[in-house]
Protein backbone atom coordinates (compact mmCIF):
# COMPACT_ATOMS: atom_id res chain seq x y z
CA UNK A 1 0.00 0.00 0.00
CA UNK A 2 1.05 3.58 -0.57
CA UNK A 3 -0.39 7.05 -0.15
CA UNK A 4 -0.43 9.81 -2.73
CA UNK A 5 -0.86 13.34 -1.46
CA UNK A 6 -1.70 16.10 -3.92
CA UNK A 7 -1.98 19.81 -3.26
CA UNK A 8 -5.39 21.29 -3.90
CA UNK A 9 -5.57 23.82 -6.74
CA UNK A 10 -7.96 25.88 -4.60
CA UNK A 11 -6.63 28.60 -2.32
CA UNK A 12 -7.63 27.75 1.26
CA UNK A 13 -8.00 31.48 1.98
CA UNK A 14 -11.09 31.49 -0.27
CA UNK A 15 -12.95 29.18 2.09
CA UNK A 16 -14.02 29.80 5.67
CA UNK A 17 -14.75 26.54 7.49
CA UNK A 18 -16.81 26.70 10.68
CA UNK A 19 -18.18 24.01 12.95
CA UNK A 20 -21.10 24.27 15.35
CA UNK A 21 -20.69 21.29 17.61
CA UNK A 22 -23.22 22.18 20.28
CA UNK A 23 -26.27 20.98 18.30
CA UNK A 24 -27.38 17.38 18.37
CA UNK A 25 -28.95 16.24 15.11
CA UNK A 26 -29.89 12.84 16.49
CA UNK A 27 -33.44 11.93 15.61
CA UNK A 28 -34.71 12.03 19.20
CA UNK A 29 -33.08 15.45 19.87
CA UNK A 30 -34.20 17.35 16.76
CA UNK A 31 -37.30 18.93 18.30
CA UNK A 32 -35.18 20.12 21.25
CA UNK A 33 -32.41 21.67 19.14
CA UNK A 34 -34.28 23.06 16.12
CA UNK A 35 -34.51 26.57 17.63
CA UNK A 36 -30.72 26.68 18.03
CA UNK A 37 -30.32 25.34 14.51
CA UNK A 38 -32.51 28.15 13.17
CA UNK A 39 -30.32 30.71 14.97
CA UNK A 40 -27.14 29.26 13.44
CA UNK A 41 -28.68 29.46 9.97
CA UNK A 42 -29.94 33.02 10.47
CA UNK A 43 -26.61 34.34 11.77
CA UNK A 44 -24.69 32.68 8.94
CA UNK A 45 -26.90 33.88 6.09
CA UNK A 46 -27.22 37.41 7.46
CA UNK A 47 -23.45 37.88 7.64
CA UNK A 48 -23.21 38.66 3.90
CA UNK A 49 -25.76 39.18 1.14
CA UNK A 50 -25.70 36.27 -1.26
CA UNK A 51 -27.02 32.78 -1.84
CA UNK A 52 -26.73 29.89 0.59
CA UNK A 53 -27.75 26.25 0.63
CA UNK A 54 -28.59 24.34 3.79
CA UNK A 55 -28.43 20.55 3.52
CA UNK A 56 -30.39 18.23 5.82
CA UNK A 57 -30.24 14.46 6.38
CA UNK A 58 -33.99 14.05 5.72
CA UNK A 59 -37.03 15.78 4.27
CA UNK A 60 -38.78 15.60 7.63
CA UNK A 61 -35.96 17.40 9.46
CA UNK A 62 -35.70 19.95 6.65
CA UNK A 63 -39.44 20.65 6.80
CA UNK A 64 -39.39 20.99 10.60
CA UNK A 65 -36.60 23.56 10.36
CA UNK A 66 -38.30 25.34 7.45
CA UNK A 67 -41.50 25.77 9.48
CA UNK A 68 -39.56 27.14 12.47
CA UNK A 69 -37.48 29.58 10.42
CA UNK A 70 -40.53 30.84 8.49
CA UNK A 71 -42.42 31.40 11.76
CA UNK A 72 -39.57 33.22 13.45
CA UNK A 73 -37.90 35.04 10.52
CA UNK A 74 -40.46 35.46 7.77
CA UNK A 75 -38.27 38.16 6.18
CA UNK A 76 -35.70 35.52 5.17
CA UNK A 77 -36.09 34.39 1.58
CA UNK A 78 -36.06 30.62 2.11
CA UNK A 79 -36.94 28.15 -0.63
CA UNK A 80 -37.30 24.43 -0.09
CA UNK A 81 -36.53 21.39 -2.20
CA UNK A 82 -39.69 19.42 -2.78
CA UNK A 83 -39.75 15.64 -2.93
CA UNK A 84 -39.96 14.30 -6.52
CA UNK A 85 -39.31 17.62 -8.28
CA UNK A 86 -39.55 17.55 -12.08
CA UNK A 87 -36.56 18.65 -14.15
CA UNK A 88 -38.36 21.93 -14.85
CA UNK A 89 -38.95 22.52 -11.11
CA UNK A 90 -35.29 21.78 -10.36
CA UNK A 91 -34.25 24.31 -13.00
CA UNK A 92 -36.62 26.94 -11.55
CA UNK A 93 -35.18 26.29 -8.09
CA UNK A 94 -31.61 26.80 -9.33
CA UNK A 95 -32.54 29.90 -11.35
CA UNK A 96 -33.33 31.65 -8.07
CA UNK A 97 -29.60 31.48 -7.32
CA UNK A 98 -28.69 33.53 -10.40
CA UNK A 99 -29.68 36.70 -8.55
CA UNK A 100 -27.38 37.69 -5.72
CA UNK A 101 -28.64 41.19 -5.00
CA UNK A 102 -30.49 39.79 -2.01
CA UNK A 103 -30.03 36.70 0.11
CA UNK A 104 -31.66 33.46 -0.98
CA UNK A 105 -31.48 30.37 1.23
CA UNK A 106 -32.16 26.99 -0.35
CA UNK A 107 -33.13 24.12 1.94
CA UNK A 108 -32.06 20.83 0.35
CA UNK A 109 -31.57 17.17 1.24
CA UNK A 110 -28.15 15.53 1.57
CA UNK A 111 -27.60 13.00 -1.19
CA UNK A 112 -30.23 14.65 -3.38
CA UNK A 113 -29.96 16.36 -6.76
CA UNK A 114 -28.81 19.72 -5.38
CA UNK A 115 -26.06 18.28 -3.19
CA UNK A 116 -24.29 16.34 -5.93
CA UNK A 117 -24.96 17.48 -9.46
CA UNK A 118 -24.88 21.26 -9.66
CA UNK A 119 -22.33 24.00 -10.34
CA UNK A 120 -23.20 27.43 -8.98
CA UNK A 121 -19.96 29.25 -9.74
CA UNK A 122 -18.67 32.74 -9.05
CA UNK A 123 -20.98 34.43 -6.57
CA UNK A 124 -24.10 32.37 -7.28
CA UNK A 125 -23.48 30.39 -4.08
CA UNK A 126 -21.42 31.87 -1.27
CA UNK A 127 -22.25 29.51 1.55
CA UNK A 128 -23.14 25.94 2.42
CA UNK A 129 -24.49 24.77 5.75
CA UNK A 130 -24.61 21.02 6.41
CA UNK A 131 -26.85 19.78 9.22
CA UNK A 132 -25.78 16.36 10.51
CA UNK A 133 -23.72 13.66 8.87
CA UNK A 134 -26.33 12.18 6.56
CA UNK A 135 -25.87 8.59 7.67
CA UNK A 136 -28.18 6.14 5.91
CA UNK A 137 -31.10 4.80 7.92
CA UNK A 138 -30.38 1.57 9.70
CA UNK A 139 -31.77 -1.24 7.58
CA UNK A 140 -31.19 -4.88 6.67
CA UNK A 141 -29.12 -4.14 3.56
CA UNK A 142 -26.74 -1.83 5.46
CA UNK A 143 -26.53 -4.32 8.33
CA UNK A 144 -25.48 -7.06 5.89
CA UNK A 145 -22.71 -4.76 4.62
CA UNK A 146 -21.75 -4.00 8.22
CA UNK A 147 -21.55 -7.70 9.10
CA UNK A 148 -19.53 -8.53 5.96
CA UNK A 149 -17.00 -5.76 6.63
CA UNK A 150 -16.82 -6.09 10.38
CA UNK A 151 -13.14 -7.01 10.57
CA UNK A 152 -11.50 -4.89 13.27
CA UNK A 153 -14.99 -3.73 14.31
CA UNK A 154 -15.15 -1.25 11.40
CA UNK A 155 -18.31 -2.61 9.74
CA UNK A 156 -20.52 0.18 11.07
CA UNK A 157 -18.12 2.78 9.66
CA UNK A 158 -18.17 1.19 6.20
CA UNK A 159 -21.93 0.63 6.14
CA UNK A 160 -23.10 3.90 7.70
CA UNK A 161 -20.47 6.51 8.60
CA UNK A 162 -18.47 6.63 5.35
CA UNK A 163 -21.54 6.83 3.06
CA UNK A 164 -22.87 9.63 5.27
CA UNK A 165 -19.60 11.55 5.19
CA UNK A 166 -19.46 11.14 1.41
CA UNK A 167 -22.80 12.95 1.23
CA UNK A 168 -21.42 15.72 3.44
CA UNK A 169 -18.33 16.13 1.25
CA UNK A 170 -20.49 16.26 -1.89
CA UNK A 171 -22.67 18.98 -0.37
CA UNK A 172 -19.70 21.01 0.88
CA UNK A 173 -18.22 20.78 -2.61
CA UNK A 174 -21.10 22.86 -3.99
CA UNK A 175 -19.63 25.99 -2.41
CA UNK A 176 -16.21 26.18 -4.08
CA UNK A 177 -16.38 25.01 -7.70
CA UNK A 178 -13.63 27.09 -9.35
CA UNK A 179 -10.33 28.63 -8.26
CA UNK A 180 -12.03 32.04 -8.10
CA UNK A 181 -14.97 31.02 -5.90
CA UNK A 182 -15.10 32.20 -2.29
CA UNK A 183 -17.44 30.98 0.39
CA UNK A 184 -18.29 29.86 3.88
CA UNK A 185 -18.93 26.29 4.99
CA UNK A 186 -20.73 25.64 8.27
CA UNK A 187 -20.99 22.08 9.61
CA UNK A 188 -23.53 21.53 12.39
CA UNK A 189 -23.51 18.42 14.57
CA UNK A 190 -22.02 17.31 17.84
Amino acid sequence: DFVISLKSPFDVRNRLNMIGEDISTKYNKREDTVEDLVEYIKVCVESKIGNYMVFFPSYKYMELTYEKIRDKYEELNVIIQENNMSEEEKEEFLNLFNDNKETHVGFCVLGGHFSEGIDLTEDKLIGVIVVGVGMPQINIERDIIKDQLNENNRGFDYAYVYPGMTKVLQAVGRCIRTANDRGVILLLDN
